[in-house]
């Protein structure tokens, strides 16, 4: 899917008009057509425009099409305003327009056919793309980069292969007669890209020059690939880093996935302009948010530009996960795409009562949880450490998660972090015989003035009594409180309620509720909303996805199911046949 001119207009410099980006993308438009008829050409090798094509290029039918690939490959990286790109076509460009020069002056034709209108075209596209040379601001991955230019070497290493086995072939069937080196390499250089084969050689000789031909090709368009990979930062943060953000959150942390941002699988961007911060993870050229940015409301319009204008650099879209309702305006103004995506199941913790009809089925299983004789407490390993009851949560974990069908989710999820507690909170219950059942491990966020506490992430045996969850929150949520603390929360049910009351929705809103009423056995959307209902929050919260593009475009929606499990997105259809494999079984017996 083609990237819309609105986003590429963030890319350009502010003095570039529209008329610059409309010029430029005709110009590389008009090198894709190119690359595309070279493409048909190299499939369907007949006709008069294959035959003026093969002797414009003077190139193999194989070689022209690796070529064209190549030029599609710039093409499209030129139309996401890429500087790498840029550099590879003008230098392409200069060195081809000078090969036309040579052999024109060489042979007394300096005007006149098809290949004169070509290099007409070449020097209107490179007077393009040197005018419009600042346009092209998105830099490249270094590491890529450097693997790019491995990738180039071994091309490299080919050309000089073939040049030596050229130079042996002239001496070999030439008895008698010398042959300069570069007459060797003009030859090494011809079956590159004509694949010729000297019937006097040595038998073993085609066969080198297929090796070549073909390790030469693969090894052009790998580097090119790599030089072309997006720059996008990674690393841990540092410790540093981490309190600036542990501050920011204490003051700003207004969404509940906030405190996810110091999970080890996000990059943290810090503004240059605002105090703030935006945890993100990149899959392909998409960067996915966890959350709204993290600062004050006053500076999240500045936030949001300066994070788009990164994205834009980077030639990424952008997705954010899970934002704020009250904060939907801002992206709305950006022209992001917006639909709900879930709810958020909210207590307002001085509000909240088990009382009447509604708190029945949670006093129920509180009341079952007791009597089973289940008891809760605080784990606080910051004040000391105790190897009993981490190696109980461990257990508690590994067999939590072979009744899973999926792998352990990720990014939107937070993990246990025994090994750096910082601010979460842990309580767990254990049986009469003081075996640990199962245990729930909080994390704060900010709203209206009062801190909350959100479940993140619950976990018990397979064998634990009925209840147990359940009297574990309740029973953390009335610490909260007397600890003067205001809210709690269950967190967000996805994908639940995303369509209008009147039925109408989106298209994206429609394929998320066909997941949410149909792929129970994948991930149970539908069990886990229907779950948080029982324990009567006393309000529900609607929660958005932005996105720009709008729509978004498959590839960011491949991003945003891909980093959130750590199996990747194959393990969706893994879980899948897992669960009919299952269904199978059960039918059976």
């Amino acid at each position: 899917m083609t990237v819309p001119l609105a986003p590429l207009r963030r890319s350009v410099s502010n003095t570039s008009s529209s008329l610059r980006v409309w010029v430029t993308n005709v110009a590389i438009l008009a090198t894709m057509v190119v690359a595309g008829v070279m493409v048909l050409v190299t499939i369907i090798p007949v006709g008069p425009v294959a035959e003026e094509v093969a002797d414009l290029t003077a190139m193999s039918r194989l070689a022209q099409g690796f070529f064209a690939i190549a030029l599609l490959v710039m093409a499209t990286n030129l139309y996401k305003r890429k500087r790498m790109a840029w550099s590879v076509t003008v230098v392409v460009l200069t060195a081809s327009l000078a090969t036309h020069l040579w052999h024109a002056i060489h042979s007394g034709h300096l005007w006149g056919g098809v290949p004169t209108a070509l290099t007409v075209v070449k020097v209107i596209i490179l007077a393009i793309l040197l005018w419009t040379a600042a346009d092209f601001c998105c830099p490249s991955d270094r590491r890529s980069v450097r693997y790019g230019a491995g990738f180039g070497a071994i091309a490299l290493l080919a050309v000089l292969a073939n040049t030596g086995l050229a130079y042996h072939q002239f001496r070999a069937s030439q008895a008698g007669r010398g042959t300069s080196l570069a007459q060797s390499f003009r030859l090494a250089l011809v079956n590159l890209v004509g694949w010729p084969v000297n019937p006097g050689a040595p038998h073993l000789a085609p066969r080198f020059e297929m090796l070549a031909f073909w390790l030469t090709w693969i090894a052009v368009l790998g580097a090119l690939v790599l030089i072309l990979r997006p720059w996008v930062f990674s690393g841990k943060p540092t410790a540093a880093q981490r309190r600036q953000v542990r501050q920011l959150l204490a003051a700003h942390g207004h969404n509940v996935a906030s405190y996810l941002t110091l999970e080890d699988d996000k990059t943290l961007f810090f503004s240059k302009e605002v105090s703030g911060v935006v945890a993100y993870g990149s899959v392909g050229s998409t960067h996915v948010v966890a959350g709204d940015p993290i600062c004050a409301p006053a500076d999240l319009p500045t936030l949001l530009n300066e994070f788009d204008r990164f994205a834009a650099r980077t030639a990424h879209h952008v997705f954010y996960l899970y934002i704020a309702s009250e904060f939907l305006s801002h992206y709305q103004e950006r022209g992001y795409g917006t639909v709900k995506c879930g709810e958020e199941a909210r207590f307002d913790l001085a509000e909240y009562s088990l009382a009447g009809k509604k708190g029945a089925r949670m006093r129920s299983q509180i009341h079952r949880a007791a009597n089973a004789g289940l008891t809760t407490a605080e784990y606080r390993p910051k004040e000391a450490h105790n190897p009993a009851i981490e190696a109980a949560f461990d257990r508690i974990t590994t067999e939590w998660m072979e009744g899973k069908n999926t792998s352990e989710l990720q990014f939107s999820v937070g993990g246990v972090g025994l090994d750096n507690p910082m601010d979460r909170r842990y309580f767990y219950a254990a049986d009469a015989d003081g075996t640990i059942q199962g245990f729930v491990v909080f994390v704060p966020f900010i709203d209206d003035g009062g801190r909350g506490w959100m479940a993140d992430v619950t976990r018990r045996t397979s064998h634990a009594p009925g209840g147990i969850t359940e009297k574990i929150i309740y029973d953390a949520f009335q610490q909260f409180l007397a600890e003067g603390d205001r809210w709690g929360s269950m967190g967000t049910a996805p994908l639940a309620n995303v369509m209008e009351p009147s039925g109408r929705g989106s298209l994206l809103a429609r394929a998320m509720t066909y997941v949410y009423e149909n792929f129970s056995a994948i991930y149970g959307f539908k069990e886990l909303h229907h779950a948080k209902e029982q324990y009567n929050p006393t309000e529900w919260r609607p929660v958005y996805f932005a996105y720009l593009p709008a729509p978004p475009t498959p590839q960011m929606l491949y991003a945003v199911a891909s980093i959130q499990d750590s199996g990747g997105v194959w393990d969706y259809l893994r879980a899948f046949v897992r669960s009919l494999h299952r269904g199978q079984g059960q039918r059976a017996e």
